[in-house]
């Protein structure tokens, strides 16, 4: 990540862009060898295992599993390197202007018509660390504090303390916005905030996918997903099946092996462990959600995909409903919440697992922390590479927008 600032009579600009030439040219060829290589293992060794189709596990020979892989992963590095990945090239600009008082952000999705954030919602600016799993490196971000318990990710996976300290204390001279840690809800603040960011919803603008419908029992919104090609569909399906049939693999390994029984119950229970996983995983990156808005509350209505079985409502009254948030994590990930005076006896832990499950954010953002336990989080959206590729950050905005005006948060 690449962190310019540029400084102005009136205006203090950070640049930052995930981009790396190198990267990309590593990616693709690393890429393409192992496509083309898995590819013509897969190619040898096919016709092989057809003709012993009829032997114990020919389908899941060690050779065969292993040209898969080589070819999966190929085929994952080919298509990351020459497709918009948002890893790869997401790049943006955020805009701090003293008159009239707002932070403006840029993103190749809200080029010409940038997210606001006005001072008056700001109650601080917090460094956060964060550990890497497995690794013994610290990384860094830097966040807004709203008032009303959002939290605004300005950069982060920065190595280096100092800098980060050092942006912190250089926007917090320019604006007067204070260093802080995180700050309780001030009500009075909070209102302050929205009343100010309502002056500003015609200038944040929504997407086309953004679906409203007003009813006679209150204001219904959905997200439409982005559309999936059909080359991103293939990939994605093959891609997935080739994360199911690495435990065919292991075993092909270990089980014609003299290993002892321990090891053999250990393999079993990895594989119980691994498909769980990505069951999961796929249940979450499934979701999708529904919120009625009316007098009394929130009806929030979550249902992975078309498994109807999984699909959960819950009300939130009114009285239960401290804050609408909407709040912005590392890289750009975005997400609308729910703060809860206290956990509703309606949300069962599964119901809270499912919404508040993530596969994109960090422990920061997941709701694990003791600040966050009182959070219901519902959509959650990577940022876009193009405009009008989907949804964005201006509809999660939009919809906290109404809901706190109708319940008069």
């Amino acid at each position: 990540m690449k962190i310019s600032i540029e400084k102005g009579g009136d205006y203090l600009t950070i640049n930052q862009r995930y981009y790396s030439s190198i990267l990309i040219l590593f990616i693709r060829i690393t890429g393409i060898i192992l496509f083309i290589s898995g590819g013509a293992g897969l190619a040898v060794i096919l016709p092989e295992t057809a003709e012993n189709a009829g032997l114990t596990m020919s389908l899941f020979s060690g050779d065969l599993l292993t040209s898969n892989i080589i070819f999966s992963i190929g085929l994952a590095m080919t298509y990351a390197g020459f497709s918009d990945s948002v890893i790869l090239r997401y790049k943006e600009k955020l805009l701090f202007r003293n008159d009239p008082g707002v932070m403006e952000l840029y993103t190749a999705e809200s080029a010409t018509s940038p997210f606001i954030i006005s001072y008056d919602e700001i109650s601080g600016i917090e460094s956060s660390r964060q550990i890497i799993s497995g690794q013994k490196r610290q990384i860094y971000s830097l966040y807004l504090n709203l008032y009303d318990g959002a939290v605004f990710w300005v950069t982060g996976n920065e190595p280096d303390e100092n800098k980060v300290k050092q942006l912190a204390d250089e926007i917090s001279m320019y604006s007067g916005i204070p260093l802080s840690g995180r700050n309780p809800v001030d009500n009075a603040n909070s209102r302050l905030g929205r009343h100010i960011s309502h002056k500003l919803i015609s200038e944040r603008g929504t997407s086309r996918y953004l679906l409203q419908n007003d009813t006679a029992d209150g204001t219904i919104f959905r997200l439409r997903k982005k559309r999936i090609t059909l080359p991103a569909m293939v990939f994605a399906a093959y891609l997935y099946l080739s994360l199911i049939l690495i435990p065919f693999f292991l075993m092909n390994i270990f089980l014609d092996e003299s290993i002892p029984d321990a090891v053999h119950y250990a393999l079993y229970i990895f594989i119980i462990l691994w498909w769980g996983i990505l069951l999961i995983s796929l249940v979450i990156s499934m979701r999708d959600f529904t919120i009625k808005v009316n007098d009394s509350g929130i009806t929030v209505t979550v249902q992975p995909g078309i498994l109807s079985m999984l699909k959960k409502q819950v009300f939130i009254p009114r009285g239960s409903i401290r804050s609408i948030m909407t709040s912005r994590y590392e890289n750009g990930i975005c997400t609308l919440s729910v703060g809860l005076t206290e956990l509703s006896g309606n949300i069962k832990p599964f119901t809270g697992i499912l919404f508040n499950a993530s596969v994109l954010r960090s422990g920061k953002s997941t709701g694990s922390q003791p600040v966050n336990k009182n959070i219901l989080n519902l959509w959650e959206l990577q940022p876009q590479t193009a405009n009008d590729s989907g949804p964005t950050i201006h509809d999660l905005k939009f919809i906290e927008d109404f809901a706190g005006k109708k319940l008069v948060l």
